[in-house]
């Protein structure tokens, strides 16, 4: 998956992501770059991230760099030197952690973060829960842009799930990952795309449908 490093051709849209899981949304990502015209460039790995992320990442070309288990600021050192010398044109977050503010300046309108809650409403940990503690009817997932206050950037996209009776922060999950999963590879073919457009405090996509269920917008 290597950029093409022909004299003249086009440099690929570079796209890097940090994970605290087992990384599925980043091998979907990676199995639908080609055909976005992108370049998964980058994974970075929290150390309880999933062992076979190793493996996935050497078989498809991709630089890995695992954090260590360190106090806080070595880790945000890291973190931070890793991203501002990798060159990315976007970079996603399914990850426990926060980013230092470095990177947030660095990046600036192009850091996404998975959140698995309906913004606003759902901030913080464990979005799940909340959502079963406050007996909503509908839980979901948001796609958002990251500033350096939490879970508070413009929202890019989101999707909704019904919750039943007897859900658990698990299985109610389990129903909304599908559609998290498709928002975080549409949004990246968005961005490399040059679709995405601000207006005041808002993303809006060109040529996007809003207002449809089960997610928003849809293109």
């Amino acid at each position: 998956m290597a950029a093409d490093t022909h004299p003249g051709a086009a440099r690929m849209f570079r796209v890097g992501f940090c994970v605290s899981g087992q990384g599925r949304i980043f091998r979907e990502a990676v199995e639908h770059a080609d055909a976005q015209g992108v370049e998964i460039a980058l994974l970075v790995a929290e150390r309880r991230a999933g062992e076979e992320l190793d493996g996935f990442c050497q078989s498809h070309g991709i630089t890995m760099v695992r954090l260590p288990a360190s106090p806080r600021e070595t880790f945000d050192r890291v973190l931070s030197a890793t991203l501002c010398r990798a060159n990315l044109d976007l970079v996603v977050l399914t990850f426990d952690k926060l980013v230092p503010p470095s990177v947030i300046a660095m990046y600036e309108g192009r850091i996404l973060n998975l959140h698995m809650g309906l913004l606003p409403g759902s901030e913080g940990l464990h979005p799940l829960r909340h959502t079963l503690a406050s007996n909503a009817r509908f839980g979901g997932a948001t796609l958002h842009e990251v500033t350096n206050e939490t879970d508070s950037g413009p929202i890019v996209a989101q999707c909704v799930a019904g919750v039943l009776p007897d859900d658990t922060p698990e299985s109610l999950g389990a129903r909304i990952y599908p559609l998290a999963r498709d928002l975080v590879v549409r949004a990246i073919g968005w961005y490399a795309g040059g679709r995405v457009r601000r207006d005041g405090g808002r993303i809006l996509i060109d040529g996007a449908r809003y207002g449809e269920i089960p997610s928003a917008p849809v293109s």
